[in-house]
């Protein structure tokens, strides 16, 4: 009956995953993974040759069956690969149990297998992963095999067995190597244990299994040979030089994106107290509790510390075994008095298992103390061996490889991910703990009379899970990434030069140029390739056409915050403006909007918002006379976002890539919305000498607070608008631009009863200027403490009370 019911986790998490999983490609480095699988690249370090690889026979599945991309073909790859994992982890967790319990309690074992599988497979966190093209459904599996292989090794009762496990267990523990190498923090404590069953325990011939396990072993290593292949190749956009050992070297051991760290060296920010071991193991706690729930979470606490006892059996309800039947008439004895013919009846049972107890005890005199199997306490070493490796896990990743600051919700949702593996162990322990109290308490759910029973609470806990998480785990309307890039894409014409520096921009664009298509016909440069020396061989090929690359300068820096960047950018804006003087193109994410000055001059460029980035030229003499191209230019990239990436929240919450691309959305109507205040603001300085900038004047502070005040209806109303900025800067540059744009609309009336024709036009909206400057600046006293910013408090409470506060009839 186990069998039944393991076996059935396989179809029910492949339909619900296939059923929520992304329909386009995914955000974070899914975009970047397929893009080398498609054109046979390599990866960022440390390469991921195992997912490449097998993510390129993905693809040209895709690319050849109608209405599918190579994104869709490789989500659905991801799902069957979680699929896969759910049921391995769960016969994994049966024999796990069963090694625990006994094997009369298969029944029992096999339905708290099932759980153990559920319960990790719609786990938040890992359905998430799951379902889109991501290194990380590949690395669940391998990782579950590696177990599943270390408990067969520790169960198996024939040499044969051991070596077939010990064998195939290797294997697997080289191709995780090749996917993932956090894998490595469990195989560091999971192959000396399997040593330690083979040749210690099991007294077998260490040259033969040393041979056979490590030449499988490195047959599981072989993909890496694919990174020495491809780069070998030279293909744009792809990482590292791996042509020679100290390149393959530093790309695997990751030395140049920080080798045993998650960021590299200086890029993890200021951690807090909360970012020692002690404290992310807390913030993992807390998290699991979250991901299976605080009583699966009791449960896993329950069976890492409680030893099997007496309860269920598989023969009727009646226990096997040394001292359990006596031990469970003691208990009913103790708590009921029986009738005369019950007693006998009992008397004889107890009888049959004094028998049974006594054969099994010259059994184990007659083999020398091995008996003919291992059945429950034979196997305690596997339980301490899977709590060391849990507990190594999460002290070295905690305390060791970890580096990014977890008050960043970006940065929290991307170490999250390697919990995974400890997360395992946890739903095997739930699913240990959750057949312990059964076992010492099958009267709770009537098991002892209907073994059968117990499957249906199984099923009904299953159905719960999935039930009460599908709406949040349901990414089959999540095509934003996709929307995100193609949007960018179109902005942008045939022969531009667009630079990408962020993830968000850079993977999801490559992904649609080299996997879907998208056009072809521009240039697209990483500018965190830019520094690395090897990048100079793509450059060598002509792959980047009549683009030039300036020559990199020591201190030069991939982070955008960094002066060595910026000196960087500069130059290569420099090198290429002549050849590109009205179609040079950077994502607003590379760019540090702190040092962007008045008229959205940056260190002498000028960026003007074109929808999702900025154009870069070079300033003209008289900027104002370009204002209204720049106006109908912005405006009109301005008018393709607007119904694009409108609401994701709250299902999509900050850290998320869906949160990020609205995100962005929202930065390109805000950095428009401080493009037209500060020419306002620029333009009002020169009023007194030329009045007749007056019309330039109010249409740059009506703009202005058309952009503003969009995002900020959004706050007001939700709660929350996806912003890279604070909720701070953006009600009090609304707040700003709206006062201006009234006090506008104000001295458009007066010069109106002068006979100014053109004025009139644009003045005419006194009555949406006076509700506009009521609702922001009433938002910006709303969220705005008078302490932060006592100057600017004082004036728009002032001026909030003069124009509002006993006029609510006159709006």
């Amino acid at each position: 009956m186990y069998h039944v019911s393991i076996v059935a986790v396989f179809p029910f998490t492949l339909f619900i995953y296939l059923r929520t999983m992304f329909p386009t490609v995914p955000g974070g480095d899914a975009g970047e993974l397929l893009a080398e699988a498609c054109h046979l690249g390599t990866a960022h370090p440390p390469g991921y040759p195992l997912f490449t690889i097998l993510m390129y026979m993905v693809s040209e599945v895709g690319v050849n069956v109608e209405g599918w991309t190579p994104a869709a073909a490789a989500n659905a790859a991801c799902c069957f690969f979680g699929a896969t994992t759910a049921t391995v982890l769960s016969e994994t967790t049966y024999r796990f149990v069963s090694s625990e319990l006994g094997k009369e309690h298969d029944v029992l074992a096999g339905y708290a297998g099932a759980l153990g599988g559920v319960l990790f497979a719609f786990s938040p966190l890992t359905w998430e992963y799951s379902v889109g093209a991501e290194v990380f459904a590949l690395h669940n599996t391998l990782v579950a095999f590696i177990l599943y292989f270390t408990v067969s090794v520790a169960v198996a009762e024939e040499r044969g067995s051991r070596l077939v496990s010990g064998c195939l267990g290797a294997l697997f523990c080289g191709l995780a190597i090749s996917n993932q190498h956090t894998s490595i923090l469990f195989i560091a404590c999971l192959v000396p244990y399997v040593a330690f069953v083979i040749f210690v325990r099991g007294k077998e011939r260490r040259d033969v299994f040393l041979t056979l396990m490590g030449a499988m072993f490195v047959l599981g290593l072989l993909p890496y040979l694919y990174l020495v292949w491809a780069s070998g190749r030279v293909t744009d956009g792809s990482w590292g030089d791996m042509t020679s050992f100290a390149g393959f070297k530093k790309h695997v051991l990751r030395e140049e994106y920080g080798t045993l760290k998650l960021a590299p060296s200086g890029k993890a920010g200021d951690l807090t107290a909360w970012d020692g071991m002690l404290g992310r193991t807390l913030i993992w706690l807390l998290d699991l509790r979250m991901q299976i729930g605080i009583v699966f979470l009791a449960l896993a606490v329950y069976g890492m510390v409680a030893r099997a006892g007496e309860g269920l059996g598989s023969e009727g309800g009646r226990d096997r075994g040394k001292g359990r039947g006596r031990g469970r008439e003691r208990v009913v004895l103790k708590g009921e008095k029986k009738k005369g013919g019950k007693k006998k009846k009992e008397a004889k049972e107890m009888k049959e298992e004094r028998d049974d107890d006594e054969a099994a005890l010259e059994e184990f005199a007659s083999t020398g103390g091995k008996g003919k199997g291992k059945g429950k306490g034979d196997n305690n070493d596997l339980k301490a061996a899977l709590l060391l490796t849990l507990f190594f896990y999460v002290a070295i990743w905690n305390g060791v490889f970890s580096n990014l600051p977890l008050e960043v919700p970006m940065a929290y949702a991307v170490h999250s991910r390697f919990w995974f593996q400890p997360n395992m162990i946890m739903c095997m322990f739930a699913g240990l703990g959750f057949s312990i109290v059964l076992q010492r308490r099958p009267n709770w759910i009537g098991a002892r009379e209907t073994p059968g029973r117990l499957g249906v609470i199984v099923v009904l806990i299953a159905a719960a899970i999935v039930g009460l998480r599908y709406k949040e785990a349901d990414r089959s309307d999540a095509d934003f990434n996709s929307v995100y890039g193609k949007a960018m894409l179109d902005s942008i014409d045939y022969g531009s030069l667009l630079l990408s520096h962020t993830d968000l921009d850079w993977n999801t664009v490559r992904y649609l140029r080299k996997c879907e298509g998208f056009k072809p016909g521009i240039v697209h440069v990483s500018a965190q390739l830019l520094p690395y020396p090897w990048f100079q061989r793509q450059i060598d090929t002509g792959m980047f056409g009549d683009v030039v690359f300036p020559e990199i300068l020591p201190g030069v820096s991939t982070s955008r915050f960094s002066e060595g960047n910026k000196v960087l950018l500069e130059r290569f804006f420099e090198a290429n403006h002549q050849k590109y003087p009205k179609n040079m193109f950077v994502d607003m994410q590379g760019i540090s909007d702190s040092d962007i000055q008045p008229g959205g001059i940056w260190r002498g460029w000028l960026m003007i918002p074109h929808g999702l980035v900025y154009r870069v030229e070079k300033p003209t003499a008289n900027v104002l006379n370009e204002l209204p191209n720049y106006f109908r230019e912005i405006e009109e990239e301005l008018e393709k976002l607007q119904k694009l990436l409108v609401n994701v929240t709250p299902k999509y919450s900050s850290g998320s890539w869906e949160f990020a691309c609205a995100s962005v959305r929202n930065d390109a109507f805000y950095q428009a919305g401080l493009n037209f205040l500060t020419y306002g603001l620029e333009v009002g300085k020169a009023l007194q000498k030329e009045p007749k900038l007056f019309t330039l004047y109010l249409d740059c502070l009506r703009r202005s607070t058309e952009s503003l005040a969009g995002l900020v209806d959004v706050l007001v109303g939700q709660g929350e608008v996806a912003l890279s900025y604070p909720p701070s800067d953006l009600v009090k540059n609304a707040a700003l631009s709206s006062v201006k744009n009234l006090q506008a609309n104000v001295a458009a009336k007066k010069i109106e009863g002068e006979g100014a024709e053109d004025v009139r036009v644009i003045g005419s909206g006194m009555e949406l200027a006076r509700k506009t400057a009521k609702v922001v600046v009433g938002a910006y006293l709303d969220v705005t403490l008078e302490e932060s910013d006592p100057g600017s408090f004082r004036f728009f409470k002032g001026f909030y009370e003069q124009e509002f506060q006993g006029k609510e009839n006159e709006i």
